[in-house]
């Protein structure tokens, strides 16, 4: 693909997000003006998606205006090779909500979340209440926040898991790394709304999918940071060591382990001993 295909295909995506914001925004109000969603919820709903949509029409603006630059510059060239043949039509892809705003989170974060986030294999489905074709397309958008992640793009990452969201929301890998990021987010930006936004979407995973590991390991450290409640949050850590991660991923894990067990005046356990 050149330079002006890929412009274009930016900007239909672009476009495409434009368009989910803005009906996004619509229903959070119906929803609100028919007592279906709480003034709180409304609130922290609107905003994200106001600053999100703001963002999203900026690169519209700035994309728009280099593509008719560009134009303006290929047709000041003189060059016309391009008029004897049919110009080639940029695939439009109808599929991810990208966005470029920064979310704050802590380096950690990242990286626990690219550890868990690999040991899901394509394919792998966790929820059940999605149709065959709903849930391939659910696989390969968490495969692509899973990649995002291990970019270091974590807004992007973001508007996927709320993506899968909307098709299954009770999909648990979504539910593990939206509320995760979400709520590292509260803490680093010290706004108790997103805290408890993402927390309880990680206290959800847990139900919908018990057996599932990842997010067990995850409410611990809420419930040690949040609560200071050292003996709910090891009892959430053996739930995840349970499921034998593999040494890489416990490994990621480590540090906030040992500052909960340190702080119970508990040893570590002896599949984190082992994986330092």
């Amino acid at each position: 693909m050149n330079e002006t295909e890929a412009t274009s295909s930016e900007l239909w995506s672009l476009r495409d997000q434009r368009d989910f914001l803005l009906a996004s925004l619509a229903d959070s109000e119906r929803e609100h003006a028919a007592g279906d969603l709480s003034e709180s919820d409304y609130e922290v709903l609107r905003g994200r998606d106001e600053l999100l949509l703001s963002d999203v029409v900026a690169q519209l603006e700035r994309l728009s205006a280099k593509s008719e630059s560009d134009a303006a510059s290929s047709d000041a060239s003189g060059v016309h090779a391009s008029e004897h043949r049919s110009p080639s039509r940029p695939r439009r892809r109808r599929s991810i909500l990208v966005v470029g705003i920064v979310v704050l989170v802590f380096a950690g974060s990242i990286l626990l979340v690219n550890q868990l986030s690999s040991r899901r294999l394509p394919g792998q489905v966790l929820s059940g209440s999605v149709d065959v074709n709903s849930s391939q397309q659910i696989e390969r958008q968490l495969a692509q926040a899973a990649t995002l992640v291990e970019n270091g793009k974590m807004a992007t990452a973001l508007s996927l898991y709320h993506r899968v969201l909307l098709t299954d929301p009770n999909q648990p890998v979504a539910l593990t790394e939206l509320g995760w990021i979400e709520y590292q987010a509260g803490v680093d930006g010290k706004d108790p709304s997103v805290i408890s936004a993402g927390r309880s979407l990680v206290e959800k995973a847990t139900k919908v999918s018990p057996g599932f590991a990842e997010p067990h390991l995850f409410l611990g450290l809420i419930e040690y940071q949040q609560d200071h409640d050292t003996s709910s949050a090891i009892k959430q850590i053996s739930l995840f060591l349970a499921d034998k991660p593999t040494p890489v991923e416990i490994a990621a894990a480590t540090p906030e382990i040992k500052k909960v067990y340190a702080s119970a005046g508990k040893a570590l356990p002896a599949s984190v001993v082992a994986s330092k």
